[in-house]
């Protein structure tokens, strides 16, 4: 598990901007117990093109069931993060993702996700959302890929 940041992020990054690269090393390194405790219950994570037929994820055992699932199928997962723009509530991360995989299927994807970040009643941060827009091209054949070897599994 590799998370390279080459964005131009100061030395000391915003709590948001920390609180999003947690997300991104806990969900390549399948810590699903940082994820649990990060995201709000009612996360809400999309993939974007809506053409892709990607599942929506709403709510937070919908969104850990989901990854605990797909997560274990990849292996060696790294990420480059390329750029991070930061407002009030929002962080966008232009990425690039890839891992060998258990069902043998090479993952590289490019990403643009966006987190919306909300303030707890005990000041802490969490997700709330994040929007997820890949690489249509090559998640068509690995979402078929994926969906064959679960499938054989059962």
């Amino acid at each position: 598990m590799v998370v390279e940041v080459s964005a131009a992020i100061s030395a000391n990054p915003s709590p948001q901007i920390q609180l999003v690269l947690k997300w991104v090393e806990a969900a390549i390194g399948k810590d699903f117990a940082t994820l649990e405790a990060i995201i709000t219950d009612d996360y809400v994570q999309t993939v974007h093109p809506d053409n892709l037929g990607a599942p929506l994820h709403k709510g937070k055992e919908p969104f850990l069931t989901h990854y605990k699932t797909v997560l274990p199928l990849f292996v060696d997962f790294s990420v480059k993060i390329l750029e991070i723009i930061e407002t009030p509530d929002t962080v966008v991360v232009h990425a690039k993702g890839s891992a060998k995989t258990q069902i043998n299927y090479d993952y590289e994807n490019e990403y643009i996700m966006i987190f919306h970040i909300v303030k707890q009643q005990d000041g802490q941060l969490k997700l709330s959302s994040a929007k997820e827009f890949v690489d249509s091209k090559f998640m068509a054949g690995f979402r078929q890929a994926v969906e064959a070897a679960l499938t054989a599994k059962k």
